[in-house]
């Protein structure tokens, strides 16, 4: 079993594990690309793990397991370092919290590193209003609806960006596209040949915590 040295960095904290083996020795250290991103459940922090020989040179092909405090989500649960000898991790959160974050070279207990990653309140830029143009439609007609988007902070419109349209199993799309025009605007034709009332939940995909609940009635 090799010697291993965890460096970590200004946010980190370690343990070491020594064996009677000194001629060899590896290094595994965590870089902090991205801290404090906000908790919306869309924005990144990120990590990025290097693996070195006692040489200091970046090994290749190292399996690492990550594991995380509180309710963010990890990219992976464990990889591989690429053939530079890093691996990067990703993580997003829907909870404001400090979460840490633990690597280890997989099958050596005690070899770890652990860094603290910050997420802040989720603070929207946008939001979506909702203006039914049809409604009440018979089953097999299709009901309308129109959505703006706006930026909060000054009111002007929230041009190309992309909609996650979450629609109810029977009601199908007659409209294709999912980006907003230069006014913010994009128009949905929906169709069902279900009657009953039924909930359209729309989000933007970088801001899903913005969500527009719209019912459309079919007859």
């Amino acid at each position: 079993m090799p010697d291993i040295i965890i460096e970590p960095d200004d946010h980190s904290s370690h343990n070491s594990r020594f064996n009677e083996d000194a001629r060899v020795s590896e290094n595994i250290s965590g870089e902090v690309l991205q801290d404090n991103s906000q908790a919306n459940g869309f924005a990144q922090n990120s990590m990025r793990y290097s693996v070195y020989d006692a040489q200091r040179t970046r090994i290749p092909n190292v399996q690492l397991d990550f594991q995380t405090t509180g309710s963010a989500v990890l990219s992976a649960q464990g990889g591989q370092t690429n053939q530079q000898g890093q691996f990067t991790l990703t993580l997003t959160n829907r909870t404001s919290e400090l979460v840490l974050v633990s690597a280890n070279v997989r099958g050596l207990v005690g070899i770890d590193n652990h860094t603290y990653l910050n997420f802040r309140p989720f603070s929207p830029q946008y939001r979506i209003v909702a203006q039914v143009l049809a409604d009440n439609a018979l089953r097999g007609a299709h009901n309308y609806i129109m959505y703006y988007v706006t930026n909060i902070s000054d009111g002007s419109y929230g041009s190309n960006l992309e909609l996650n349209i979450n629609l109810p199993g029977n009601i199908r799309r007659i409209t294709l596209g999912n980006v907003t025009n230069a006014g913010g605007v994009l128009t949905l034709e929906t169709v069902s040949d279900i009657p009953g009332t039924f909930r359209i939940a729309t989000s933007i995909v970088t801001e899903p915590l913005t969500v527009n609940n719209t019912d459309l009635t079919w007859r």
